[in-house]
């Protein structure tokens, strides 16, 4: 098996497959994700101020939708 590229280091995968593909799994480029993160992170804290939530979502749920 040949090793992986260095470009592997600038995506982050959770395990899950791509679609039905039992070969593939999600990639997700490391600073898009980061932009998303920022962004939504930015619009819940808005969004606290304006008292439309209780509070910013934690890190790993701003993962998740940054996905």
């Amino acid at each position: 098996m040949a090793p992986k590229s260095e470009l592997w280091r600038l995506y982050h995968t959770n395990g899950t497959h791509y679609k039905t593909d039992k070969s593939h799994l999600n990639a997700y480029c490391i600073g898009c994700m980061k932009l998303c993160t920022e962004g939504l992170c930015s619009s819940d804290s808005t969004a606290v101020a304006t008292g439309e939530i209780p509070a910013v979502r934690k890190n790993e749920k701003l993962k998740e939708a940054g996905q």
